[in-house]
């Protein structure tokens, strides 16, 4: 007992001598500093399930795929491209030393690009998944980042990972969520991709690799090649299947011959071979699992970029920089250099009844407040959040601009039923009010859709000498109009309804179609303030018109008709695809805003 009591009191002295010692022996334990200065690195998860299904864990919940975040320290930078990187392959791991997806993440994170660097499942000791599935994870992370605010994005693989990334723009399509069927991939980044198969530095290929083929695909033929089932109460072992005894690979024959068998080398040659977006191909000539004469032959699109590194391996080891420097300027080729930073800021103005409104500032690091100010107003259904304010006002603030995006009291559907145009032309003064504090003496309103005509109205009343110039998207039609010829017999007790209910003060309660009497009124009625036309008649600033070819409300007669109203001088520009949301030409948009912003206000 003694004894016992002694050695119980050592441990005791031992626990309380380490709590006192010094900070640099805790720190001795955790080794070197992990990511380089000016890089934040995260571990996250996301699903990366099938379309319209989920996938199962075994024993409950879903299939997570995790991954790691490299991103600079000062935030994610959504105008910059998001690149989505894969390691080396099975066998690997996306943290490992030496990893393309671990030097390359820190360094380019480092230079202001993020990157996810993903643990896709076919590298978690030797395949378990078939190959196609990491086709899942590749979406996966494109779609977490595009969730995220990103629209550009780079496939970036090394090894069997470069053959993921080719296999994903072969069989996938690859379409940004909300853009008309474009491409969100802009860009491949291939290391060392895999050509010669039997090479591969963990897969022990060399020997016998015929006869394992045979006996692979003799457990196949038989039934016994499958995933072994985990049953409750019955665990079905290696036994299952003797392949699985007969090498180092914890894989069922299937998976096995799906990445190493000869079909697998036929597959991996033909999706290199089907490359369509530019691609940078990295070579490091002391990797014998890659031919840089094979590439070439492969190179029938003539999409690949290739650059040997005399001496590397298939970790580029010691090429490091000089590897991720090629990439970045390859990258700045192709368009895909890091842009400034968009920020955000929430900005608040009071009504003259004392509500409060909110808006949003978009604007890049640095502005020029002597560069005119925009003043993005959304159409009927809009809001600063879920809308064309939103999209319009990134994108214009990537270009150097200062876009605001403010609510009034009709935004969104309740405030359009409930609200009206004086309320709009006091609500946009207390805005212009706001942004002249903040520095800005020089705005551009903007509108699109019914915010076209609110910013008509606006300046038909006051003349604002501030308002420099006007820039119209789907400019509103003259609605009394457009409502005669669209409700036809029915506009006149449409018109008699809501001048009897506004006779009873029942003008905000009697609902006509989606309008209370009031905004009916207002909107559609015979001395409507919304006869665009008659507006735009009462101003002379210069203007910018953008219609769609595709929007039935921009039919040549109207566009005709809203020019020889206009006052000042207008500029044209149709997008032949363009629908009235304009979201199938976004970046365009935004390139023909800011230059016409440059050329008109210089």
């Amino acid at each position: 007992m003694t004894v016992l009591r002694s050695l119980l009191h050592a441990a005791i002295a031992c626990a309380l001598l380490a709590s006192a010692a010094p900070p640099a022996r805790a720190q001795s334990l955790t080794g070197p500093p992990g990511p380089r200065a000016g890089v934040t690195m995260q571990v996250i998860s996301y699903t990366s399930d099938p379309p319209g299904k989920i996938r199962q864990a075994p024993g409950g919940g879903r299939i997570l795929t995790p991954a790691v975040l490299y991103q600079p320290a000062a935030g994610a930078n959504t105008q910059a491209p998001a690149i989505v990187m894969l390691d080396q392959g099975p066998g690997a791991h996306p943290l490992e030393a030496g990893q393309a997806s671990r030097f390359a993440g820190e360094r380019l994170a480092a230079l202001g690009y993020t990157v996810l660097s993903i643990y896709s499942g076919q590298e978690r000791g030797f395949a378990r998944q078939p190959f196609a599935e990491t086709a899942l994870a590749i979406r996966g992370a494109l779609d977490y980042l595009e969730v995220a605010g990103h629209e550009k994005f780079v496939l970036a693989g090394q090894g069997y990972g470069a053959i993921a990334v080719a296999h994903y723009l072969a069989t996938e399509p690859d379409t940004l969520m909300d853009n008309g069927g474009e491409k969100r991939v802009k860009a491949a980044l291939l290391l060392n991709p895999l050509t010669e198969l039997r090479h591969y530095p963990r897969a022990d290929l060399q020997q016998q690799y015929e006869a394992r083929v045979a006996q692979a695909e003799a457990s196949v033929a038989a039934g016994r090649g499958g995933i072994p089932q985990l049953e409750p109460g019955r665990n079905v072992g290696p036994a299952y299947d003797p392949w699985l005894l007969a090498g180092p690979f914890i894989a069922p024959a299937v998976n096995w011959l799906d990445y190493w068998g000869p079909q697998a080398a036929q597959r991996n040659a033909d999706v290199l071979r089907q490359l369509a977006v530019p691609t940078f191909v990295a070579v490091g000539t002391r990797d014998p699992a890659v031919s840089l004469q094979t590439l070439r032959a492969l190179n029938a699109r003539g999409v690949m970029s290739l650059q040997a590194y005399a001496g590397a391996d298939a970790q580029f080891s010691g090429a490091e920089e000089a590897l991720t420097q090629d990439m970045v300027r390859w990258l700045a080729a192709q368009q895909l250099e890091v842009g400034p930073r968009v920020l955000t800021q929430v900005l608040d103005v009071a009504t003259g009844g004392g509500r409060r409104l909110q808006g949003l500032l978009y604007a890049p690091e640095t502005v020029d407040p002597r560069r005119p100010a925009l003043i993005l107003i959304g159409g009927r259904t809009a809001d600063t959040l879920q809308s064309s304010t939103h999209w319009m006002g990134v994108r214009l603030a990537a270009k150097g601009l200062a876009v605001f995006a403010p609510g009034l009291r009709i935004s969104g559907v309740a405030g359009f039923l409930s609200s009206n145009f004086q309320e709009v032309v006091e609500d946009i003064g207390h805005w212009i009010d706001r942004v002249e504090a903040l520095g800005y003496h020089r705005i551009v309103l903007t509108g699109h859709s019914n915010g076209g005509v609110w910013i008509s109205r606006y300046m038909a009343l006051t003349q604002d000498p501030r308002v420099v110039g006007m820039a119209y998207f789907a400019p509103t039609r003259d609605s009394p109009t457009f409502a005669r010829a669209e409700e036809g017999t029915q506009y006149e007790r449409n018109l008699q309804t809501a001048r009897d209910a506004l006779a009873r003060g029942d003008g905000m309660r009697v609902v006509i179609g989606l309008m209370t009497a009031q905004a009916w009124m207002d909107n559609n009625g015979p001395v409507a303030h919304a006869m665009h036309t008659l507006q735009v008649r009462e101003f002379d600033r210069p203007g910018l018109s953008i219609t769609g070819a595709r929007d039935p409300l921009m039919t040549p007669e109207f566009i005709a008709e809203f020019r020889r109203a206009y006052r000042g001088p207008l500029t044209e520009i149709r997008y032949p695809d363009g629908s009235h949301g304009l979201r199938e030409n976004k970046q365009r948009l935004g390139d023909d805003v800011a230059a016409w912003v440059s050329g008109t206000f210089p």
